[in-house]
């Protein structure tokens, strides 16, 4: 009978030592701080442009409500830079204001303001400004301009941004029949 010869590329003898395990386990270690230092970061910064989005949402719905209302009206009456619009709509006296800060739409029915419509959950409205421009055609351009902040101060604290005061300004055409 014959003898296989098997050729054995390791030996049991060889082995890392203690000092190459624990520098190796080190550097893997640094490598997950950075790691997770970034992703960290990375989660503030889409936290904060997701509250941003939140905001700018609110400010384009009361874009839409306010453009359709006012493009919808009858007659438009009262608009001025004190903050109220009134208008009227299928015989009915309707009102644009500011009321605890936030855009409120009141039906005004014998002397009575009943609350319709109240945009800005997420926002606080601090100025609200109507201001009606004529234009030659006879029309006009209503400009509305709104001063507001986050109503949550912490949505952008995270990653240091200073999101104060804000302002935005919307015009609306006059429907033209």
């Amino acid at each position: 009978m014959t003898k296989i010869k098997i050729k054995v590329f390791f030996t049991l003898k060889e082995a890392y030592s203690f000092v190459e395990v624990i520098i190796s386990i080190s550097i893997i270690a640094m490598l997950l701080v950075m790691l997770f230092n970034i992703v960290i970061q990375s989660i503030k910064i889409t936290k904060a442009i997701v509250d941003i989005n939140f905001i700018e949402n609110e400010i384009s719905v009361i874009n839409s409500v306010l453009d359709y209302d006012f493009k919808n009206a009858d007659v438009l009456s009262n608009c001025n830079i004190s903050g109220t619009c009134s208008f009227f709509k299928d015989n009915n006296l309707y009102e644009w204001k500011l009321c605890d800060q936030k855009i409120c739409k009141f039906e005004i029915k014998d002397g009575q303001n009943y609350l319709v419509n109240k945009l800005g959950a997420n926002i606080n409205v601090f100025e609200l400004n109507f201001y009606k421009r004529y234009v030659l055609n006879g029309g006009y351009y209503l400009y509305i301009t709104i001063l507001y902040e986050p109503s949550k101060k912490n949505f952008f604290d995270s990653i240091g941004l200073d999101m104060n005061q804000s302002w935005a300004q919307i015009v609306i055409l006059e429907r033209i029949f």
